[in-house]
């Protein structure tokens, strides 16, 4: 209760700080945030979306939501799945519907894409300082690591003002 309590708290935020003992939690953000979170009109997103949208309402209903969650992870603990859907109530669902379309859930799982290895990076910006590399080659080099950093990146720049809840 007292992770929840903390995620809520640091929800309009960005990424909120949780509980070590629930590390399964963020692992599943991340990779349903490496599934989902693509570039804008990319297929691969859109074709995963649609298999956690069952009802093909454009929408992720709570019940969906949970069997996206356990879709990525069999193994996920009812604890873990009831603060993930706090978290995406809160971060996510803009406009307090209860249900997520794509666009408010990549928004929301766009500070959950895992980087590229911190030593790929390194040598990445080594070849880069030595001249091995041109500016438009490291960069290249640094988004082939990882396809969905990018995309996450320009989602956290353009995103609104996170919602207040209602009062």
């Amino acid at each position: 209760a007292l992770a929840l309590q903390r995620m809520l708290a640091d929800c309009p935020g960005g990424r909120p700080e949780l509980e070590a003992s629930l590390g399964g939690a963020e692992l599943v953000l991340s990779q349903l945030a490496s599934v989902l979170v693509q570039p804008q009109g990319s297929q691969a997103a859109a074709t995963a979306f649609a298999a956690f949208d069952t009802d093909g309402s454009g929408n992720l209903e709570p019940g969906e939501q949970v069997r996206a969650l356990r879709a990525i992870d069999p193994e996920i603990l009812d604890e873990e799945v009831r603060l993930l859907l706090a978290y995406l109530s809160c971060a996510a669902d803009s406009d307090h519907d209860g249900r997520l379309s794509a666009e408010e859930l990549r928004r929301a799982l766009a500070v959950w894409v895992p980087g590229p290895p911190a030593a790929a990076l390194q040598q990445v910006q080594a070849q880069y300082l030595s001249g091995q590399l041109n500016a438009f080659e490291a960069v290249q080099q640094a988004v082939d690591m990882q396809p969905g950093l990018l995309p996450s990146l320009f989602l956290q720049l353009s995103a609104p003002p996170p919602p207040q809840p209602p009062a």
